[in-house]
């Protein structure tokens, strides 16, 4: 075997070594836990939502002009709120509470708006709190309303007498 060909063979040898060992290094990573977070330090959007892995959409923050109608069983029924903020959604895709903001200024006239509310949509029951200023005439309410949701048996006058 000649110089050349013996030169020619090493060189061959070095090829082929470094071309598999890329191919062991690309191969590796590609199968390499994906977890890492892309971080932001600001996000600017008009409406978010946070959904399941499903697509159920669990959470909606939202400006004034992208907040959610009432969503009544996973859909958006076109409702007038005037309001920015959070709405929460049920496993039913029923919204069951909202914490809301609104300010108006315009023309010397002030009003403000902000609230929170919890409970179950068409079973009467809920808790909020809410603060309504209205050109300087400020009202605060704490209100709840809690309806049972099945009714107790009536208690005869004997079973009293036992008790």
């Amino acid at each position: 075997m000649g110089r050349t060909s013996r030169l020619g063979l090493r060189l061959l040898k070095v090829y082929v070594f470094a071309a598999a060992s890329l191919l062991i290094v690309f191969t590796l990573s590609a199968f390499q836990n994906q977890a890492q977070r892309t971080r932001f330090e600001v996000i600017d959007v008009e409406r978010m939502n946070i959904v399941e892995k499903d697509g159920k959409v669990r959470i909606v923050l939202s400006n004034k002009a992208r907040f959610p109608g009432l969503m009544v069983k996973g859909e958006d029924n076109p409702y007038p709120r005037d309001v920015a903020g959070i709405a929460f959604i049920n496993e039913d895709g029923t919204e069951y509470g909202t914490l809301t903001t609104q300010t108006r200024r315009a023309t010397g006239d002030f009003g403000a708006y902000s609230g929170v509310r919890w409970g179950s949509f068409g079973q009467g029951q809920g808790v909020g709190m809410l603060y309504d200023d209205d050109t300087a005439s400020a009202r605060q309410v704490s209100s709840s309303r809690m309806r049972p949701r099945r009714k107790r048996p009536a208690c005869s006058s004997a079973a009293r007498a036992e008790s």
